[in-house]
């Protein structure tokens, strides 16, 4: 499984748990103040680890890039 395909599956598994919570906030309600900051606690952690593989992900692409750039002169 190359990076890709890993992150690809990451950021669907971000995604569906994103939805879940999104559910139950707004659909379920919740059933108390310490629940819902929990609640929020999990949406910003997500949002963090993914927007953290995205920068990763953008350094790889860049990294390959430059590497790509490097070969393609040395072969000149």
């Amino acid at each position: 499984m190359d990076y890709i395909t890993f992150a690809e599956k990451i950021f669907s598994n971000i995604r569906t748990r994103q939805t879940q919570l999104n559910e139950i906030i707004i659909g379920e309600g919740v059933k108390d103040w310490p629940t819902y900051q929990n609640l929020l606690g999990q949406m910003k952690s997500l949002d963090h680890v993914e927007q953290e593989l995205k920068d990763l992900l953008d350094k790889l692409e860049s990294n390959e890039s430059n590497s790509t750039r490097i070969l393609q002169k040395e072969k000149k």
